[in-house]
């Protein structure tokens, strides 16, 4: 179904749930305005918003007759992962990339749009920004890359923040260096052809999962690292002063010798960087550890040789978190949790025996190296992370894993109003089965085939990815909540 190859398509980049932003943002990497905008001929002004350009069916409490849309025409064909769009809750803005090209049809830039999501009135855009040259392997998978764009709450104030993974300063006499680029730019911002409020380039040795996202304090820049002595880099937007996390900053006091290994930072507020071991374990190091806040009857190593709890999720605020249940922890149930990311207070809990998914972080996430973003609902009632969903107001939540005769499940987003949105993982040809679940329940509905679904959801609106033009091309549309 087209809506929920869309919106998979993006999350495939942000991970899960973001946050997805996460926490919204999506996710790219490196990008060549040669190979995505200009090729196509696009240009940079997107004009005033057009009407709802999708036309398959939407969930109910969505209307599909209103709203707004911004076709991404400069996108028609690629095969990039990732939708250059990010959502703005508190100063409740869409903003997008659209693709540039000079006058000779020669490689260009990007520019930004920000757009009010209710009316679609323009709020502001930017000039034209240049990304770095792609490094020599910009995509682990070879698949074309652009820049993407996330959006970052610092000291309360929302920051759209663009980012291109490439290389600066190389040419025929120097090597260069590898960097992850950032143009921050405020959400609530006014004007056109506007200047980035500041830009940083911030070194990284990152030949995978490159993800710029909401860290809790400022941007957080993460790779895998292999071969690198930096694990992750926090970078405050308003000095554009960096914090480098190394190995030393990853080592968990708590853990014995050996039992916790391959750390990797998936946020970066409160008294140091949060991290998830690949091992299992996870916390922040010399502050909290997941052991201290487990859910009551999970499996504990009595030597203290294995670590239970293993990281699924992460939002600039929280933690989601799989659990073994049972004697040795072999053949176990599992439980899934959420903790607060500043102090590991566990939040919300439920039984939730999805093995696959414990064991290898995310279904849509699987080998990218990136770490699958939470799904909150604009309020930040609810929050989800793949099969399992929460209510952090009453502790409890549901469970969408198969259970021998229902299939597997995932959500997509998550609503104020407790509903989810999601679907079935287990169809990987042909198109994919959308639900609706009632949180309160975690009863399932099956939705009409091609329902595109909300990616985010935010006061009376939502965002929708609906592909256009014969399924080749995405946009960006918004439409009303009736």
């Amino acid at each position: 179904m087209r809506g929920v190859r869309s919106a998979v398509g993006a999350v495939a980049v942000l991970g899960l749930i973001a946050g997805c932003g996460g926490d919204s943002g999506g996710d790219g990497g490196s990008g060549d305005p040669g190979k995505a905008g200009a090729e196509a001929g696009a240009e940079a002004d997107g004009g005033a918003a057009a009407g709802p350009v999708g036309t398959s069916p939407v969930p109910q409490a969505y209307d599909g007759a209103e709203g707004w849309s911004q076709p991404l025409e400069w996108l028609a064909g690629s095969t990039a992962t990732a939708t250059p769009v990010t959502v703005a809750p508190r100063a409740d803005t869409v903003a997008y990339l659209l693709g540039t090209s000079d006058a000779s049809g020669g490689s260009g830039g990007y520019t930004v749009e920000a757009r009010d999501a209710r009316s679609g009135d323009l709020r502001w855009s930017s000039g034209k920004w240049t990304p770095p040259p792609p490094a020599e392997d910009p995509s682990a998978d070879g698949a074309p890359t652009v820049p993407s764009v996330a959006t970052v709450v610092q000291d309360g104030r929302e920051y759209v923040v663009v980012w291109a993974h490439g290389m600066e300063g190389k040419d025929e006499l120097h090597d260069g260096k590898e960097v992850v680029r950032l143009a921050v730019f405020p959400a609530d911002g006014s004007g056109d052809a506007t200047a980035p409020a500041r830009q940083v380039s911030v070194p990284v040795d990152a030949p995978t999962g490159v993800q710029v996202r909401d860290g809790g304090d400022g941007a957080l820049v993460t790779w895998e690292p292999v071969g690198s002595d930096t694990y992750g880099v926090s970078v405050d937007l308003t000095t554009g002063e960096s914090t480098a996390f190394g190995y030393e900053d990853l080592e968990m006091p708590q853990c014995g010798p050996g039992s916790c290994i391959d750390g990797k930072v998936v946020g970066a507020g409160g008294d140091g960087p949060v991290v998830s071991m690949a091992s299992g374990g996870f916390g922040v190091p010399g502050g909290w550890f997941n052991e201290d806040f487990a859910p009551e009857g999970v499996w504990k190593d009595p030597y203290g040789d294995e670590i239970n709890g293993r990281v699924t999720a992460a939002s600039p605020t929280h933690v989601a978190a799989a659990w073994r249940v049972g004697e040795g922890g072999f053949d176990a149930d599992y439980i899934w949790s959420v903790h607060d990311a500043r102090t590991g207070e566990l939040r919300a809990e439920v039984d939730c025996d999805a093995e696959d998914v414990a064991e290898q972080g995310s279904v849509w996430e699987r080998g990218s190296g990136r770490t699958p973003e939470m799904s909150v609902s604009p309020g930040g009632r609810y929050a989800a992370a793949g099969p399992a969903a929460f209510d952090l107001k009453t502790g409890e939540g549901v469970c969408l894993a198969g259970d021998g005769d229902r299939k597997d499940m995932h959500l997509l987003s998550v609503t104020d109003d407790g509903t989810g949105y999601g679907f079935v993982t287990e169809e990987t040809e042909g198109p994919q089965t959308a639900v609706q679940v009632d949180l309160a329940t975690g009863d399932p509905e099956a939705l009409p085939d091609g329902t595109d679904l909300p990616y985010r959801p935010l006061r009376d609106t939502a965002l929708f990815l609906p592909l256009i033009g014969g399924g080749d091309t995405p946009a960006v549309q918004v439409l009303h909540r009736r």
